[in-house]
Order: C-alpha cells, then structure tokens, then sequence
C-alpha cells in the first residue's frame, strides 16, 4: 500500500540537528559572556545587599528586602516589560538591514523607558505610605521607603542598559 503524504513524516538526521546547533551556538557565543556577566552582577547586588543588611538587624534585612521586591515588581518588571515590545521590531529591522529604523527604535523605547520612570519614581517614594495603608509595619515601610530612595538610579540605569539588551 502506497504510503500518502499525511502519513510520511520527515526525520531530521542527528548529525544535521546537531551541526545546526553547533553552529548557532557559535554565532551566540559573541552576546554569551556580556549576558552572563551582566545577570550575573545584578543577582550579586541582590545578594551581597541582602547579606549586609541582615548584619544590620531584622528591620533592615525586612524593610530592604521588601523595598527591594517592591521595586523589582512595579518598577524593573514594568520597565523591562515595555522594553521586551521592541525585540521583534528591532528583530525584523535587523534583519532587513535596516538600520535606521533599528537606531529609530532604540531612541524611542530610551526615551519612553526614562518618561515611564518618573511616575514609577513618585510611586516608589511614597511606598511607605501605601504600605502601611496595606497593614505592613511602620518601621519596616519607612525602612523599605529609605532602601527604595537609593534604588531609584537603579531605574535610569534600567531606562538606559535595557534597550541595548533586547
């Protein structure tokens, strides 16, 4: 019996699939290592941060930990969302070799990323407020408020490096 073509199915060798691999992992290798140490050092601000302040005393360590997580889900996670739009732009300019639309777009998501930072700032400098209004501890949320205060150039830096990222 004659097989039709909705029953063949078409098996890729290994050594093709894997001659496929190796060579894209060549071609990523050149982003591998700035990838790397970028996450790398961000997760060791994070951590070197909240080992100090556990040797300063459990308000610290609660109020900095808190701010820190309050910034990384209204601020970083916002930031880094909105940039993530502009991936599959700058994706196809690229690869029409159109480079000034590529410029154009990392101009203006810079730009809208730095607009978006001011109301998230506002918001953060006033964390203390909304969280006591949550029921959280004054001591703490003014703790969490004073941490926040020295992360707000976190957010610039994050409006400036995220677009180069995507």
């Amino acid at each position: 019996m004659p097989s039709s073509p909705e029953n063949v199915t078409q098996k890729w060798p290994a050594t093709s699939l894997m001659q496929n691999a190796v060579s894209e992992l060549k071609l990523q290798r050149g982003i591998l290592l700035p990838l790397m140490a970028m996450n790398f050092t961000w997760f060791a601000k994070t951590a070197i941060t909240t080992a100090f302040l556990g040797r300063l005393g459990d308000v610290y360590l609660a109020g900095g930990t808190l701010g820190f997580t309050f910034a990384n889900v209204t601020g970083f996670s916002v930031l880094n969302g909105l940039c993530g739009a502009m991936e599959p732009i700058c994706g196809q300019a690229f690869g029409a070799k159109n480079y000034k639309l590529l410029h154009k777009t990392l101009i203006m998501a810079t730009l809208l990323l730095l607009l978006i930072s001011l109301p998230i700032s506002f918001f953060l400098l006033n964390v203390d407020k909304i969280l006591v209004q949550f029921g959280q501890q004054e001591d703490i949320s003014n703790m969490a408020n004073k941490h926040l205060i020295h992360l707000l150039p976190d957010l610039v830096i994050t409006s400036l490096l995220c677009p180069l990222q995507a």
